[in-house]
């Protein structure tokens, strides 16, 4: 019990930036044209 009392703060560091990653991630859209070829005669 005193080693997971000592982890703690570290899995909880882990936990809260994993779970912030993941709603910056999702708040955070990419551009649509994100991923598609650029082409330049299509005018």
């Amino acid at each position: 019990s005193p080693f997971f009392l000592s982890m703690l703060p570290y899995i909880l560091t882990i936990l809260v930036l994993t779970i912030v990653t993941i709603r910056l991630r999702q708040e955070a859209g990419a551009p649509a044209a994100l991923g598609v070829p650029y082409d330049r005669e299509e005018r």
